[in-house]
């Protein structure tokens, strides 16, 4: 037996054991791994938001001719600015949407029930009034539900304020991290290749590839995704506006979340746009639905392409399947990073194949 052989027996003797343990205990499992996310959650925020700011420092220094201190200030005051339109304009006109459009559903629902045209058909309709009552019954507990909702976060007030208070320190503490690793990224990598290089010189140059190739995935896949859907939200903001659609912020920024999500994400943004319109106006929801047809073609074959291009060079196949476990494991977390981790152990599987193959 050679050592290479024992070398990979014990290590999945070990994995064997430590998966059994795990296992046979997964309330103990589960602790350790959200522990262990605590722990470094500041630093992976911090590690998400260079891999979004890298970029505009980089397109200051570059386009613009700044210092580079001037670039890294410049690069944080426009995510700050983002991050203050959101809530200021954002975010209150969509919560006041969704009010509205609770309380006009509800409308919508009892005048269908009241119509006296075409109350023989909707009648024929098998189970309409279990599902008028049904839908009536569950709008009605919405505010309920919501009072109730209020009442248990008044009893556990101090708790809800100091976990707040506990995630809002995980950010600010994200967001200091990244600012020191943005200032001295250059440094850090040098330290860490001259670590690699005096204690584990065979692996060093292996090593140093999988960060950049990990690191450029990463940064070329989310900030691509997110400026595509960018792009994709404001070009809905101005067609929904022309055919004069209800809630248009509030149906633009759907669109908007949901295109980050490959595939299906733009599939399942068309259903409230769509629906609602048709509820208002079924003539002018043809038009949305046409609108947005036009829009995901335009996304898929023209803007898509041109922003991100083969970021990832996975086969749709594996996006949609990575996708769906990554949304039912981490959520919306694991729908958006599903994709850029695939690539990553994909390309690993390959160099790990190559390798033997080479032998």
């Amino acid at each position: 037996m050679t050592k290479e052989t024992a070398k990979y027996i014990f290590l999945l003797t070990v994995g064997g054991i430590l998966l059994y343990r795990f296992t046979g205990y997964p309330d103990v499992f589960y602790r350790l791994i959200g522990s262990f996310i605590g722990i470094i959650k500041p630093f992976l925020i911090g590690a998400i938001l260079v891999a979004f700011i890298n970029p505009v420092v980089h397109w200051f220094e570059v386009r613009l001719k700044c210092p580079r201190g001037l670039s890294i200030i410049s690069a944080y005051l426009v995510l700050i600015g983002v991050i203050v339109c959101c809530f200021v304009l954002v975010i209150p006109s969509c919560l006041v949407g969704i009010s509205d459009l609770v309380e006009k559903v509800g409308d919508y629902i009892r005048m269908l029930d009241s119509q006296e045209v075409g109350s023989e058909f909707i009648e024929r309709i098998p189970y309409w009034n279990e599902f008028l009552t049904y839908v009536e019954e569950n709008i009605q507990g919405l505010s309920q539900s919501t009072f109730k909702v209020v009442n248990q976060l008044s009893t556990s007030l101090w708790t809800s304020v100091v976990r707040f208070l506990a995630e809002t320190l995980q950010w600010v503490l994200g967001f200091t991290i990244s600012i020191y690793l943005i200032i001295d990224q250059r440094k850090v990598l040098r330290a860490f290749k001259q670590f690699l290089v005096a204690y584990f010189p065979r692996y060093e140059n292996r090593v140093m590839y999988f960060i950049r190739f990990t690191y450029r995935t990463f940064q070329d896949y989310m900030v691509g995704r997110l400026l595509d859907s960018f792009v994709v939200g404001a070009i809905a903001f101005i067609g929904f506006s022309l055919l004069k659609t209800p809630y248009v912020l509030l149906f633009s920024f759907v669109v908007f979340v949901t295109n980050i999500i490959p595939y299906f994400g733009p599939i399942v943004g068309a259903i409230l746009p769509i629906g609602m319109t048709f509820m208002a106006d079924p003539v002018r929801a043809i038009w949305v639905a046409l609108f947005i047809f036009l829009l995901q073609q335009l996304d898929g074959n023209v803007i898509g392409p041109k922003i991100m291009g083969d970021s990832v060079g996975l086969s749709p196949l594996w996006i949609i399947s990575v996708v769906i476990l990554g949304g039912a494991l981490f959520g919306f977390v694991g729908v958006f990073l599903a994709v850029p981790i695939s690539a990553v152990m994909k390309e690993v599987y390959e160099l790990m194949l190559r390798k033997r193959l080479n032998r």
